[in-house]
């Protein structure tokens, strides 16, 4: 990203500047030198290595979200989890962590404020220890989602996963998440879920949005896929009972109060 924002740099100031000093000092038949090329080939370079940067990520959570479904482990407690859930799985607070770690690194190297609120995140976390739930959507019932989701689908332009990605933290976060969340939906559609699992894959998916305007001014898209997550949750389980939104709250509540923000060290530790 850094080399990314250095050829942003030459395209927009350092190639006409050098071209008008040469153009100068230099003689020469032409009225002026051609950096039309130059300019390009900077522009180009500075695309590919932000595209880069949100894929490097971008694979990076993709991957842990594979290994906390599709590994032989995870597999089988999917198919046979019974019992209620009394946490978020630790793997959802280490890709949190990670993506602070992200959107730290991307404010600071684009010298930008965070295009968030900061105090989201403590609100989030006070709305779920209250019981508010900071307006998120927990109770709604698997089959009426599933039905709005297909006629969304009618209207809704396909998500590009790795699109066009400007120098802006909001497009780039965006990028990022993704990435991490169609791994997740391409992995939910690969298992097979007991009622105790698809509550365990709500309860995970709540925390993911419960920390979303943490990451993003506008969270519409990523809310939208962790939605399309617990409807294939629930296609692939034979009586998708969800958890009491005050249930599934208490547990976002002990997991935000287990995240260790700002001082992460990447992904590491059990998939599960």
């Amino acid at each position: 990203l850094l080399l990314g924002c250095m050829c942003r740099g030459l395209h927009a100031d350092l190639v006409p500047r050098a071209s008008d000093l040469l153009t100068q000092f230099i003689s020469t038949d032409s009225a002026s030198l051609d950096d039309t090329d130059l300019r390009r080939h900077s522009q180009a370079a500075a695309n590919r290595l932000v595209a880069h940067y949100v894929e490097v990520h971008g694979n990076k959570l993709a991957r842990m979200v594979q290994s906390s479904y599709l590994s032989k482990k995870s597999i089988d407690i999917w198919a046979k989890l019974d019992t209620t859930p009394v946490e978020v799985r630790p793997v959802m607070g280490r890709m949190v962590e990670y993506l602070d770690d992200v959107v730290l690194e991307v404010a600071d190297i684009l010298n930008t404020p965070l295009s968030v609120d900061p105090t989201a995140l403590k609100r989030a976390t006070m709305a779920a220890r209250s019981g508010r739930g900071g307006g998120a959507s927990v109770g709604i019932s698997t089959a009426h989602k599933g039905l709005q989701l297909d006629i969304e689908r009618l209207f809704a332009t396909r998500v590009k996963v790795f699109g066009a990605v400007s120098y802006e933290a909001e497009s780039v976060m965006l990028c990022v998440l993704k990435a991490m969340l169609k791994a997740m939906i391409e992995a939910v559609r690969q298992c097979t879920f007991t009622t105790s699992a698809y509550q365990q894959v709500q309860a995970d998916c709540q925390l993911l949005r419960q920390m979303m305007p943490y990451f993003l001014q506008d969270p519409s898209v990523p809310e939208s896929m962790l939605d399309e997550v617990l409807v294939s949750a629930g296609e692939r389980c034979a009586q998708p009972e969800g958890m009491e939104s005050s249930d599934v709250l208490a547990l976002i509540y002990q997991a935000q109060a287990k995240l260790n923000l700002k001082t992460s060290t990447g992904a590491v530790g059990e998939d599960w």
